[in-house]
């Protein structure tokens, strides 16, 4: 009888008092404790006032109480607590033949002793804990546990599992893991904790809440572990963004609340990879109701206030992956995908997949991409091993080039796997003859207590407990049967024999490692590679594991580019290198990096070093246009899951012209290496005519529709200057370099929530030649300078002038000469227009209530003479004086 009123235990030992005087038989003064149900097995054996803690015997087996016999006239005492009497406490005065629950200590007393325990608080201040989920699965089994403000229940033991509480109001748990000394702390019933980074609790404490004021927020987003604003603190800043939650356990453990500062926006999604329905925070906190946040939410991004805009997700076709949950009963959505690359799922995240019409699905047996193929054109219930084994999953269109070449799903032999079974749970399934190198953490349901490997007749496997195949495993068949008592995160198989295994520790994986204990590691075979990490690989793989006879080729940039190091040691120390891995492949250490043969193309086109950014693919299926120009189209693609522009022709035959224009503008933004310039990501092409730039993507679009979606509440003064420093600073680059851009405008210029301001579209641009006269009149008139519209000869002064009319832009937010009219008050024409630049000076004016210094660097810009326009650094300088007065800028300053 579990004690839930005060007067309970001193009623039953008042009771068996009154039975004692009335019969008094020959009793013992020890009550003795059973290992095993039934008065079975080892025991031990407990006199009047010996405790009996719970512990390891010699053996390393954990000693818990399972059944009892108590002499009569004594009383049995159970404490949830090892070193004092918990506020809860158990009182038996006869034999229990089966018993399991949280009593770390026992302690024989007499009845005079009994009837002085202190009363048991109310329920209104006692927790309750289960170890199944759902409470007991709402009633089918008893509390485990009965704790109450000032319990501390410490040095926990494995089976003291706590896999639902029920907290009330008022009432503070915190819960301590292995790995970190902050603890979890819960304000609300918990129904499932079973996968939330707790497996293995060190300390379980109750308290009254405590209600701490709410912090003042600083530079960074702070994300806490904990309600209350309590708990590991992680800090984040613009442009930080975690794809899936489920593999930060280490680092973002949960998140219980947070405190936002006025210039940063949180944003979070539904599923993963930013995908489903989207929450937009601008409040300066929020506090969460519990810190097990990836059910209400799987992903996040971090966005500068200023530049954020919170525009409603186009509609477009999806791939939908659900799971059967509660027994096959509920179908519970776990993943949506629109067309892109998703390289890191869960096990056993997709049961039913829902293929729209136009799209196709291909997964992947590992993470990457790698591993065998399935494709998918219309949607299917998945295998219980396909369901297990679906790691990484693209979303093309239909017809897609990149579709590889597999026959249609074939249904698994089930006879070439083996599974590993938790309670009503499988961690795990994995294909005899398959060395598996990292097994996830986060993405499996492993138990620490206890796991079933079901293999057939004939093999056997080794089950390691690190990485790799590392550390002292355990071999398990079908003739050696046994459990796995703790978890495992490599695996091998072979036939079963009784030779040892002489490579059982050899590896023919690199191994990608970050920091993060919780961040299971990249492992690659030879001749595979990633293209494009992504967080929190991206650019935080601090060491390398190479065996003998491969190299890694670390690449600084996605997709093989940027600078390039090649590492055989078996050991590489990344992070003390100060080297950024982005992409990375593997192959046979006498491997050379060789750039692609030439590409066979049209003698009228030239085609330089273009050869040398070729990117290992095919073109893009494009299916989502930005824009279109006068020669070119801009697409919006997915590559690795991270967005990208694509650039291409406007026509399926292009002419020879077009294909050498676009080949000019790649040359040319090779060359380039500026944070103000908008990166060349690299080139695809299996023919010029489908030849596509593949660019950075810039998530706010270009600066002439961010003018005509915006106010100047929405996009104030400090904003605004950042974005004309920027595009100096690209100007300034350019001019150093002996470039000039030639068709500088608002549509040009593009602007990104972390990244800020870049310049773009350098298909007019052209390198300045010694002795050579630039006459060409390339640009949009009303951005051009008036030496380009008679012919003239110009230098790069003519993009001065073009950044004097973005400035004035910046000012209204209306095109340049949106208000220019003739004497009788019509709009005059582009022609007219030209003529009143040229003969009359026309120029486009600054908003009213403008900052006096700005409109004279405007007005500077587009002076009629270059030699009277100011050069790119002086305009730098400037904008950084007048940016540094308190950072703000006043009307009429």
């Amino acid at each position: 009888m579990r004690c839930q009123w005060p007067w309970l235990p001193s009623m039953v030992v008042w009771a068996t008092a009154l039975v004692l005087s009335a019969y008094v038989p020959t009793t013992t003064s020890s009550a003795v404790l059973f290992f095993a149900p039934g008065f079975r097995g080892d025991n031990f054996t407990v006199s009047i006032n010996q405790p009996f803690v719970s512990a390891r015997n010699s053996t390393g087996s954990y000693l818990i109480v399972r059944s009892f016999s108590v002499p009569i006239g004594l009383v049995l005492v159970g404490s949830y607590t090892q070193t004092s009497l918990s506020k809860h406490y158990r009182v038996y005065t006869s034999d229990v033949a089966d018993i399991f629950d949280g009593n770390q200590s026992w302690r024989l007393v007499t009845v005079t002793e009994a009837s002085a325990l202190p009363p048991v608080p109310p329920a209104s201040v006692t927790v309750v804990g289960y170890n199944t989920t759902s409470y007991g699965y709402h009633g089918a089994y008893p509390p485990f546990f009965q704790l109450a403000p000032g319990d501390i229940v410490d040095a926990m033991l494995p089976w003291f599992s706590v896999r639902s509480v029920r907290i009330p109001a008022g009432v503070a748990v915190s819960m301590f893991d292995t790995t970190n000394d902050v603890p979890f702390v819960y304000y609300e019933d918990q129904y499932y904790l079973a996968n939330t980074g707790l497996a293995n609790l060190v300390k379980f404490q109750v308290a009254v809440r405590n209600t701490t004021s709410i912090p003042s927020a600083g530079d960074d987003l702070v994300l806490y572990t904990s309600p209350n604003f309590q708990g590991k603190q992680v800090l984040l800043k613009a442009g930080n963004a975690v794809p899936q939650l489920l593999f930060t356990l280490d680092f973002i453990p949960s998140i219980g609340s947070f405190l936002i500062p006025p210039h940063l926006v949180f944003v979070t999604y539904e599923f993963g990879f930013y995908q489903g329905t989207s929450r937009v925070y601008r409040t300066s906190n929020s506090d969460f109701t519990y810190p097990t946040t990836r059910y209400s939410f799987r992903s996040f991004q971090v966005f500068t206030r200023d530049l954020f805009v919170d525009m409603p997700a186009s509609p477009a076709p999806e791939v939908r992956c659900s799971i059967y949950t509660f027994n096959a009963q509920v179908i519970e959505l776990q993943g949506v995908y629109r067309v892109g690359e998703y390289p890191l799922l869960p096990y056993r995240s997709c049961t039913l997949l829902v293929v729209p019409p136009g799209l196709v699905a291909v997964g992947y047996e590992r993470q990457w991409f790698l591993g065998p193929a399935t494709v998918w054109s219309e949607s299917a219930t998945l295998t219980a091993e396909m369901s297990f084994r679906l790691r990484s999953i693209r979303v093309v269109v239909r017809g897609d080039s990149t579709i590889p070449n597999v026959t249609a799903p074939q249904r698994p032999d089930p006879a070439l796997y083996f599974d590993v079974g938790v309670t009503k749970f499988i961690a795990g399934v994995y294909k005899y003859g398959e060395d598996v190198p990292g097994i996830d953490d986060w993405a499996t349901y492993q138990d620490a207590n206890e796991m079933n490997p079901r293999i057939k007749d004939g093999i056997e496997a080794a089950f390691f407990p690190e990485y790799n195949f590392q550390g002292n495993p355990t071999i398990v068949s079908k003739t050696s049967f046994q459990f796995l008592k703790g978890l495992y995160r490599s695996i091998k198989t072979r036939p079963e024999t009784s030779l040892p295994w002489p490579d059982l520790h050899t590896s023919a994986f690199v191994g990608c490692f970050t920091s993060w204990a919780s961040v299971t590691p990249t492992f690659l075979a030879q001749d595979e590679s990633v293209a494009m990490f992504m967080y929190p690989w991206d650019g935080y793989v601090t060491t390398l594991t190479i065996p003998t006879g491969l190299a890694v080729f670390g690449y600084d940039e996605p997709n093989f580019q940027g600078q390039m190091v090649r590492w055989t040691a078996s050991t590489v120390d990344v992070a003390s290198a100060k080297f950024t891995l982005r992409s990375v492949r593997v192959k046979d250490a006498s491997w050379v990096d060789n750039p692609p043969t030439t590409t066979s193309a049209p003698k009228t086109a030239s085609w330089g070093d273009v050869d040398l950014i070729r990117m290992n693919m095919a073109p893009f299926a494009l299916t989502q246009r930005l824009a279109t120009g006068a020669t070119g189209s801009i697409w919006l693609a997915t590559l690795q899951q991270t967005p990208v522009v694509v650039k291409t022709f406007l026509s399926c035959t292009p002419r020879a012209s077009d294909v050498q224009r676009l080949l000019d503008e790649i040359a040319f933004m090779r060359s380039l290496s500026s944070p103000y310039i908008v990166h060349l990501v690299g080139a695809t092409w299996t023919h010029p005519t489908n030849l596509q730039a593949v660019l950075e993507y810039m998530n706010l679009g270009d600066l002439r529709q961010f003018l005509a979606r915006t106010t100047s509440d929405t996009f104030g003064w400090p904003s605004k200057l950042e974005c004309a420093l920027g595009t100096a600073e690209a100007l300034f680059y350019l001019h150093s370099q002996d470039m000039i851009h030639r068709d500088l405008k608002s549509r040009n210029i593009l602007l990104d929530a972390a990244k800020g301001t870049k310049l773009g579209d350098f298909g007019s641009s052209k390198e300045i030649v010694v002795g050579a006269t630039m006459t060409a009149p390339v640009g949009t008139f009303r951005w051009m300078a008036p030496e380009m519209l008679v012919f003239k000869a110009y230098t790069s002064a003519v993009d001065i002038y073009s950044l004097g009319v973005v400035l004035t832009e910046l000012s209204t937010h209306e095109l340049p000469f949106a208000n220019a009219r003739d004497a009788q008050g019509r709009v005059l024409e582009d022609e007219a227009l030209a003529r009143h630049v040229i003969h009359n000076h026309l120029r486009p004016a600054c908003a009213n209530g403008c900052p006096e210094w700005f409109q004279s660097l405007a007005g500077r810009c587009m002076a009629a003479e270059p030699l009277d326009r100011p050069a790119a650094p002086e305009v730098i300088h400037i904008l950084k004086s007048n940016m540094r007065q308190s950072g703000k800028v006043s009307s009429g300053s």
